[in-house]
């Protein structure tokens, strides 16, 4: 029963991946780039064996001038950004909240999640086929 094991988790991360994909397409596209600092750093306290990473909370002015402060979406590993650090943030005009830190880590984290969801899902299947 271990093959549907991988299968599922294979799935999620499928569907992380393609949700973040079209996250960072549409605001690539659509979006609006601006400078941010990180406001300040909050621990991800969801499990113990995450506890080396932190979501940045950043604060940027939208097109409109209102100060948009808010925790990214993407824990990142202690000690990557520090209180004050600037970022280019890419909002989307409609929904200020709805952002994303521009950096090459969060351009590649989608086809991380698609490229370990299909590798779980090929484990899946080899090993309901006996192969391992």
């Amino acid at each position: 029963m271990a093959f549907i094991t991988f299968i599922a988790l294979g799935i999620l991360f499928f569907i992380i991946g393609i949700k973040a994909d079209k996250k960072a397409d549409h605001l690539s596209k659509n979006g609006i780039r601006t400078s941010g600092i990180v406001f300040e750093l909050r621990e991800d306290t969801g499990s113990p064996e995450h506890g080396n990473l932190e979501f940045p909370v950043i604060r940027f002015l939208d097109e409109h001038d209102n100060w948009i402060t808010e925790v990214s979406d993407i824990a990142r590993e202690k000690g990557k950004y520090a209180s004050g650090d600037e970022v280019t943030v890419i909002y989307d005009r409609n929904d200020p909240k709805n952002f994303m830190i521009e950096n090459a880590a969060n351009k590649n984290l989608p086809n991380i999640f698609l490229i370990a969801g299909a590798l779980s899902i090929l484990a899946g299947v080899a090993k309901f086929l006996g192969f391992i």
